[in-house]
């Protein structure tokens, strides 16, 4: 990406932020010690050189008392968030940021920490043009940095090491942990696996690479590549969605919030003629596993959707969840949380042999876990 120079490159990148951010947004190459961001301003987040990236904080779903401390494009529509840090614990209006040698220190306004980055011998820190934030020490090398520890997405030049993992948000505007986990296994396998909400547990997988003892790292390239290095230098193809000029697109691949790891371009350019007929938002390219609904894909605990509800995957590639008949969910808002009866339930006091009756459904079931 090309750095922006020019006062009037800078003026009409303004012109592209949204309005809330236009006047609290600070342009910087080196982020000094001592600097700070405060999610009421003046200052709420930092920009890499081109503009094309922010560090800093995003109002949560448009809740301007509520803000992620996040990296997101900023010359897309939604601002598409990139990293996030604390999820889990939303920053309420007036929390700062701090920046000093130990690191970053996420405070709301009664001084009690959210998050940290904890690091010794911070000298300068930098949001760069990949969409990596960056701690430095005196001899200019990286000492902590967001592409090293990521949350739901990765990005081109990133690559993930043995032991890094991914974590699915809730729901697409429910940044908390969700269901599914991405793992880059010290063993040299790379898996997908469902995880209990409130326990933590880990299920079984639901996908793996089978590169036991073989797999080294998965990479992001800036083509549009994401594959599995493998000891013997060979690759194992995650996804493709190669591009022919890749600068002209922004990238992204997300482990989204049905447990499904899909790949996303963006047209940088707006008008309909430069963009060479592809729509002016993210467009999959590519996904994994091609269809989590299928029966060969099984897994423990309520599955890819809740106890007593099924999942259906849809001809535009998306996931939903349904209810069998005479079943209702017990939030329509949050499907995945399964469904209840919408009968009395059962008792053995009288006779109820006329209240009850067999359905038969085709083409569903619940594989191994029909009564967990």
């Amino acid at each position: 990406m090309a750095l922006v120079h020019s006062l009037l490159s800078c003026l009409l990148l303004a012109l592209s932020v949204p309005l809330q951010l236009q006047a609290q947004t600070t342009t910087t190459h080196n982020i000094t010690l001592g600097s700070n961001l405060n999610s009421a301003g003046p200052n709420i987040s930092w920009l890499s050189p081109s503009g094309e990236f922010a560090f800093g904080f995003s109002p949560l779903n448009l809740n301007t008392s509520e803000f992620l401390l996040a990296i997101w494009f900023v010359n897309t529509a939604d601002n598409t968030t990139a990293w996030y840090a604390n999820g889990d614990k939303p920053a309420p209006l007036g929390s700062t940021l701090q920046f000093t040698s130990f690191g970053l220190s996420l405070k709301n306004s009664a001084g009690q920490e959210l998050w940290s980055a904890g690091v010794n011998g911070a000298v300068y820190a930098g949001m760069l043009d990949t969409g990596n934030f960056v701690l430095y020490n005196s001899s200019r090398k990286p000492i902590w940095q967001s592409f090293e520890n990521p949350s739901d997405t990765i990005l081109p030049t990133q690559v993930l090491q043995p032991g890094s993992v991914l974590m699915s948000r809730l729901m697409a505007t429910d940044y908390t942990s969700g269901r599914f986990i991405l793992k880059v296994q010290d063993d040299g396998n790379l898996v997908f696996y469902t995880v209990a909400l409130v326990s933590r547990y880990q299920y079984g997988a639901y996908w793996t690479s089978n590169t036991v003892g073989n797999g080294t790292k998965l990479v992001f390239n800036e083509t549009g590549n994401i594959y599995f290095i493998l000891k013997n230098n060979t690759r194992f193809n995650v996804t493709y969605g190669q591009l022919d000029v890749p600068s002209d697109f922004y990238q992204r691949a997300t482990l989204d919030y049905d447990g499904v790891f899909r790949q996303y371009v963006h047209p940088k350019r707006t008008s309909t003629s430069e963009r060479g007929g592809w729509d002016n938002d993210w467009t999959m390219v590519d996904l994994l596993p091609e269809n989590i609904c299928d029966g060969g894909i099984t897994s423990t605990g309520s599955g890819f959707c809740g106890f007593n509800s099924y999942c259906k995957f849809s001809s535009n590639k998306s996931v939903d969840c349904e209810c069998p008949p005479h079943y209702s969910f017990l939030d329509p808002n949050h499907k995945y949380k399964g469904c209840i009866p919408d009968f009395p339930p059962q008792s053995c006091k009288i006779d109820e042999s006329d209240q009850f009756e067999f359905l038969s459904i085709s083409n569903l079931d619940w594989p191994l876990a029909d009564y967990e």
